[in-house]
């Protein structure tokens, strides 16, 4: 923060959410300014599968009594690495597995399994939309599904077309374990055109 108004009272508070979970709650602090410039840190743990992070902060002065001038706010909205928790893979007709950011998919339906092994036994649900340059669907909702023994994760089919390039694939998934509702991922895959493969 700069240009404070050195001995004004003021007051920062801000919010910062994460994949869906709101991180801080109207946290920050009330301080007479002795400098015109101030620095305020916080902790926020960053890692390569987190893929939507944003936050927003106030500043406000002391006036008659309250807090009640913005003096100042910030937006935050940033780009993370989002890489998924999970494998997406093709499955074909022979039953052979195939990571998708690997091979071009057929023309047809594609069998598309999402392997959840790495993230663990438990309850989960999926939402998911597709879509290529001649077709898709909307949202699918309220695919509920247990990773344990006898399954390791969520199945679903998606049909190109032989002039096909781009698929957009939105997924979001959330831990519904033990009574639990918490998104632990949303993702967006956009592949590059000229290629039907997921990136």
């Amino acid at each position: 923060m700069t240009d404070l108004n050195i001995g004004e009272r003021y007051e920062l508070y801000f919010y910062v959410y994460k994949d869906g979970s709101q991180i801080y709650s109207n946290a920050g602090d009330k301080w007479y300014a002795d400098n015109e410039n101030e620095s305020w840190h916080f902790p926020l743990m960053i890692d390569e599968h987190t893929c939507e992070l944003y936050g927003y902060a106030y500043l406000r002065i002391y006036v008659d009594g309250s807090f009640i001038d913005v003096a100042d706010s910030l937006y935050m909205n940033t780009e993370e690495p989002c890489v998924p928790e999970f494998d997406i893979t093709y499955i074909d007709p022979n039953g052979e597995i195939f990571d998708t950011s690997s091979i071009s998919l057929p023309t047809g339906t594609s069998h598309i399994f999402l392997n959840f092994s790495e993230i663990g036994v438990g309850d989960y649900e999926v939402d998911y939309y597709w879509s290529s340059e001649n077709g898709g669907n909307g949202w699918y909702y309220d695919n509920y599904f247990t990773v344990d023994n006898q399954n390791s994760g969520f199945h679903f089919n998606l049909s190109l077309e032989e002039d096909d390039c781009v698929i957009l694939l939105d997924i979001r998934v959330y831990d519904r374990s033990y009574g639990q509702n918490r998104q632990i991922i949303i993702l967006t895959m956009n592949n590059p055109a000229g290629k039907r493969v997921f990136s």
